[in-house]
């Protein structure tokens, strides 16, 4: 009679591990984003006093989830993901081909329909304005912890990250200059800040250079030579459980921010959160055909879905906001694309996950 291993011989879970079965809170991440960005929104109604303080510890905040996500990520993988050139090529075109595209159409409708709804031709300029800033450049943070609650190809990811950076940098004035036209007019404040993009930048580089120095102290984290996590248990598999809850503080801070001047802008932003909804439904129908065109693995069609459908939001913000009086319902649409897409991309990783059935 052959004897089975009990519980105490089980082998310990590693991240890999971790992704087989979604926990709970894996599959209620969507109420508690939308609970966060609720929350966050009343407290800063409540408390205006707070609305600094939350926008000072975004970035911070934005640091720590990015250590939780990169500490998944063995760096053998992500050298091995960088010379993969059917990925990059991919992820590239969908970005920066085909997702501008999807912009100016998007734009132009949203500009002609603000201007015969809403009635005010500035507003409409405004709105539009703000879509393109916030639709035109992809995500290099949060993107990747979305890639790794979606089981993607977590090396692929980091890979794509500093180019999406690099290449947006060059981009955006150039689309901004091509599609922008109709609706610049007025606006002489330098939209592209190099202190923003650095500070972006910092975000992703950050906790990337702090992983990368740790190494293999991850896998066994000490304190005074105490353990950090319970015998068996490696670092990064207790950092898998960090992702969730962080992004949700970050969505808590992002509404105590801004929530309350998107709730005071016009009307008209209702129209923006229509376009930010069918474009991420738009986003990932681009991620699935340039993936099966591809022939992507289903991991990198995972991957290549996120990052066209998050947008660098915390980027182009601080553009929107430096703009002259009458532009703030630009900035206030940016805020309102970012809830867009945290609760929206929850619900898209809980389809990715189930194999593109409801999880």
């Amino acid at each position: 009679m052959s004897a089975t291993p009990g519980p105490a011989a089980s082998a310990p879970r590693t991240p890999e591990a971790e992704d087989d079965a979604p926990s709970t809170l894996e599959r209620r991440q969507v109420l508690l984003y939308a609970a966060a960005s609720a929350l966050g929104v009343c407290l800063g109604l409540a408390a205006p006093a707070v609305r600094p303080a939350a926008e000072v510890l975004l970035w911070p905040a934005l640091v720590g989830l990015m250590f939780a996500t990169f500490a998944q990520t063995p760096l053998a993988r992500v050298r091995r993901a960088g010379r993969d050139r059917g990925w990059l090529i991919s992820a590239l075109v969908a970005n920066f081909v085909l997702v501008p595209v999807l912009v100016a159409c998007l734009v132009c409708l949203v500009g002609l329909a603000g201007t015969l709804l809403h009635g005010s031709e500035q507003d409409a300029r405004a709105l539009s304005l703000g879509l393109l800033l916030v639709l035109l450049v992809p995500c290099t943070d949060w993107f990747l912890t979305f890639v790794h609650l979606a089981r993607g190809d977590r090396a692929a990811a980091a890979v794509i990250t500093p180019v999406n950076l690099v290449v947006q940098v060059i981009a955006l004035p150039a689309w901004l200059a091509l599609l922008g036209a109709p609706w610049l007019l007025g606006v002489e404040t330098p939209l592209v800040d190099p202190a923003v993009v650095l500070a972006g930048a910092g975000v992703v580089l950050l906790p990337l250079v702090a992983v990368t120095m740790l190494g293999s102290r991850l896998d066994t984290p000490m304190r005074g030579g105490v353990p950090l996590v319970s015998a068996g248990e490696s670092g990064r598999a207790w950092l898998a459980r960090w992702p969730i809850p962080a992004l949700a503080v970050v969505v808590l801070l992002v509404g105590a921010a801004r929530g309350p001047d998107v709730l005071k802008a016009s009307g008209v932003l209702w129209l923006g959160a229509l376009a930010c909804v069918l474009y991420l439904a738009a986003a990932v129908l681009i991620g699935t055909v340039v993936a099966d065109i591809a022939d992507l693995s289903e991991e990198q069609r995972r991957s290549l879905v996120c990052t066209v459908g998050t947008r660098n939001s915390f980027v182009v913000l601080p553009m929107a906001v430096a703009l002259p009086a009458g532009w703030e319902v630009a900035a206030a649409v940016i805020v309102v694309q970012s809830l867009v897409e945290l609760v929206g991309m929850g619900v898209v990783v809980r389809w990715l996950r189930g194999g593109g059935q409801p999880a």
